[in-house]
């Protein structure tokens, strides 16, 4: 807190009144002197100024007392005052890659300057109450927030105020992992998946998770490297798929944040890798889940090894057991990487339906069973992934926004070939004044932004139930707020994107 004295003309005078300072606990009855006071005036760099820093060690409310030292009570002693206060930030996690969060408090300017762990943060909008800021990636955990106001020597520390991806009292979870054996070289058909969730049960977005294998395998999440680390997504999720690389036993390990903590918590599981036969085959994907009642277009991939190692040029027919449909390519070879693909045409889908891929090398022949199985529209979720809450400046393109459509199942199992309607609305300010937006709470009284036009994108979830669409206008068409929502069957996903001048 600064208090500056004045004389009757409103300069700022040290011959005038002698301001004092104290801060009590609101309940305190007046203690004197007060908890943290200033115990004589004019203690700052300036002549002219009273300058008090306190730290208040619980939540509550504060009183805040000026006291003229010189005691005659002149009318004309007028001073200026102003706190500068850094209260919380909202939201309180951003992800470890960084993020958007404002800080809430009291005497900002548009030089204050802000570091979230360590790191300068940019601003990106500010008023005396708030400020939106835009922080660089950091480790996983619990950080402090730095606010300084360096033209009047001014600073505030929010002790623990933002939590980077993981914190402490997170819990990971394993949703799915449990494998069949399969033969070294072909893929597992079920991905190893993990949640974390805060202590409130909501999804952590952004925490690092730490993929690792032994003895030896590929994994899809690190480019079929071993080990790698990757963050969560906006629904709190990562995920690899496992290609065994070794006969026997292998485990597979997911950690939250290791860098961070020194007894991480994990989670594993294990599958086992199955001497390769002289032919074996796999397919990328043996189980498929598709709206009901759709009329679509699936892929189908085959991959096949002979004694472990993709092998081309074999022949794979493909047959329907059950249910209706039909292949644009009933049967075929496999490539250099030992994949063949076709196309199953269902229409109007209704019923579970099943069938087989079948490779025949040399008068021996493997087959695997895949099936398609319906969600009605009632059954269908839609999870966050990325893009769904963005704030860019002007120059800046938005990036795209994703969704993943699933069953509603326990762990869910993703949709192939839902149709995700994204509907936007574009909004300008009056005036073309900084539309200042946070989630849902705005950072200035800005008037509500001038409708400018509407968009709809359709976009069909792929096999791992994820839709996406770029949202608009470009960068060129100045600040602009979006308000949004991806939909289908009776799910839907609210977004918010705005961008800055």
């Amino acid at each position: 807190m600064q208090v500056t004295a004045m004389d009757e003309t409103g300069a700022a005078s040290a011959s005038k009144a002698l301001p004092v300072i104290g801060i009590w606990g609101l309940a305190d009855p007046g203690t004197f002197p007060a908890p943290a006071n200033t115990p004589s005036a004019f203690n700052s760099n300036s002549a002219d100024t009273t300058q008090l820093g306190a730290s208040l060690l619980q939540s509550t409310n504060f009183r805040l007392g000026i006291f003229d030292f010189r005691g005659d009570g002149r009318p004309d002693y007028h001073y200026h005052a102003r706190v500068f206060y850094g209260d919380s930030a909202s939201p309180s996690r951003v992800p470890a890659s960084g993020g958007i969060f404002a800080v809430r408090g009291l005497g900002f300017h548009a030089n204050t300057a802000v570091s979230a762990a360590g790191a300068n943060a940019r601003l990106l909008a500010a008023s005396a109450n708030q400020l939106l800021l835009s922080a660089t990636a950091a480790t996983d955990g619990v950080r402090d927030i730095a606010l300084s106001d360096p033209a009047a020597s001014m600073t505030s520390t929010m002790t623990g105020a933002l939590t980077y991806g993981a914190g402490p009292n997170d819990t990971l979870t394993m949703i799915s992992g449990a494998n069949p054996s399969v033969s070294v070289g072909s893929q597992a058909p079920v991905p190893f998946a993990v949640l974390v969730l805060g202590p409130d049960g909501a999804p952590v977005s952004g925490a690092t998770i730490a993929f690792s294998v032994t003895p030896s395998a590929a994994l899809s999440a690190c480019a079929n490297a071993a080990s790698c680390s990757v963050f969560t997504d906006q629904s709190g999720h990562a995920s690899t798929r496992i290609t065994p690389l070794t006969v026997g036993v292998i485990t597979i390990v997911a950690r939250l944040a290791p860098a961070s903590y020194s007894s991480p918590q994990q989670v594993q599981t294990t599958l086992l890798g199955l001497v390769s036969s002289s032919l074996d085959v796999s397919l990328a994907s043996p189980k498929i889940w598709v709206p009901q009642g759709s009329t679509l277009d699936i892929p189908i991939t085959t991959h096949a090894l002979t004694n472990g190692a993709s092998t081309a040029g074999l022949n794979v027919a493909y047959t329907i057991t059950a249910g209706s449909g039909s292949f644009s390519v009933p049967s075929n070879t496999t490539d250099s990487n030992g994949n063949s693909s076709t196309t199953l045409h269902v229409s109007a889908i209704a019923a579970e339906t099943d069938g087989n891929a079948c490779v025949t090398a040399r008068g021996v022949t493997r087959c695997q069973n895949f099936q398609i199985f319906p969600v009605a529209a009632s059954s269908l979720q839609i999870q966050p992934v990325a893009g769904t809450s963005q704030s860019v400046s002007q120059q800046t393109a938005f990036a795209p926004v994703s969704v993943r459509v699933t069953d509603s199942a326990t762990p869910p199992d993703p949709v192939f070939g839902a149709a995700v309607n994204f509907q936007s609305i574009i909004g300008r300010a009056v005036n073309d004044q900084p539309i200042e937006w946070l989630t849902n709470t705005g950072i200035t009284q800005n008037p509500m932004p001038v409708i400018l036009a509407s968009a709809q994108i359709t976009a069909s979830s792929d096999s791992n139930g994820l839709a996406t669409a770029q949202p608009g206008p470009g960068a060129a068409q100045g600040p602009v707020l979006i308000l949004g929502s991806a939909t289908t069957g009776t799910a839907s996903q609210q977004f918010i994107l705005q961008s800055l001048p």
